[in-house]
């Protein structure tokens, strides 16, 4: 029995021995390797997120997009102008006179405005279905935002000279 075992031993020895060199292949470690893969990351605007990290859908909307990101879809949505204050289109929505329907479109017409030399913008910000922004309203409000008054004084021009 005794010989059995030490036979076992004898042939485990080698395998453990094969296992760890297996184990100690060298790493890529160059500071040159480092800094080109960094480089390419920061040029390809890649960030990488921890394994640990859940990346919930949630996490996936940004209220500020950038040229190279791929826009499905655009939500409507009502919140604190200091939480929103980084977005790109955003209007400021106090108590007023101004009618859901009629707010609603002025405020269209202002991100189209905002967006007129980005084409997949402008088509996005058409495709908004008017029951969700204007669900999003509240009644009897007033616009505030910056430029709107400048795009007021514009439309009121092209309708003069339209008569």
């Amino acid at each position: 029995m005794e010989e059995v075992e030490e036979e076992l031993k004898e042939v485990e020895a080698p395998l453990d021995a094969d296992e760890e060199e297996e184990e100690k292949e060298p790493e890529v470690n160059d500071e040159e390797d480092k800094q080109e893969i960094e480089l390419l990351m920061k040029e390809e605007d890649i960030t990488l997120v921890a394994e640990n990290v859940d990346v919930a859908e949630i996490d996936k909307l940004t209220g500020l997009p950038k040229p190279t990101d791929l826009i499905q879809a655009i939500v409507p949505m009502c919140a604190p102008y200091s939480a929103i204050s980084t977005y790109k289109y955003k209007v400021k929505i106090q108590t007023g006179t101004l009618k859901r329907g009629k707010a609603m479109k002025l405020i269209k017409s202002l991100f189209l405005a905002q967006a007129n030399k980005n084409q997949w913008e402008t088509t996005m910000i058409k495709n908004i279905p008017d029951t969700d922004m204007t669900n999003m309203l509240v009644n009897n409000c007033r616009v505030l935002a910056p430029g709107l008054t400048k795009m007021q004084n514009a439309n009121k021009q092209s309708k003069k000279k339209k008569e």
